[in-house]
C-alpha cells in the first residue's frame, strides 16, 4: 500500500474482516451513507459487490441522476453497513 493510501485511511479496514463480511453477504440490503457540504445522505442498496481484497474495495450501484449519486460525487468517502 502506498504512503498516500495510508495517509488517506485506506488501510483502516482489516482485509480478513473485509473478506469475512463480503463473503457472507450473498444478497440482501445494505445502507450506504455519505456526507457532503449539503448534509448527510443515505440509500438502501442491494447492488453491492467486492472489487478487490487488496486494497479492500467495493462497488455500489446507484441510479444516475439520483440525489445519492450527486452526494457521492461531492464526497470523497462513504460508509457501507452490511
Amino acid at each position: 500500500m502506498t504512503e498516500q493510501a495510508r495517509a488517506e485511511g485506506l488501510d483502516a479496514v482489516d482485509v480478513g474482516t473485509f473478506k469475512a463480511a463480503i463473503g457472507s453477504f450473498a444478497t440482501g440490503v445494505t445502507v450506504a451513507t455519505t456526507a457532503s457540504a449539503f448534509g448527510p445522505h443515505g440509500v438502501t442498496a442491494n447492488a453491492v459487490m467486492s472489487v478487490s481484497l487488496n486494497p479492500p474495495l467495493v462497488a455500489l450501484a446507484v441510479r444516475i441522476g439520483s440525489r445519492m449519486q450527486a452526494a457521492l460525487r461531492r464526497s470523497d468517502n462513504f460508509a457501507l453497513s452490511i
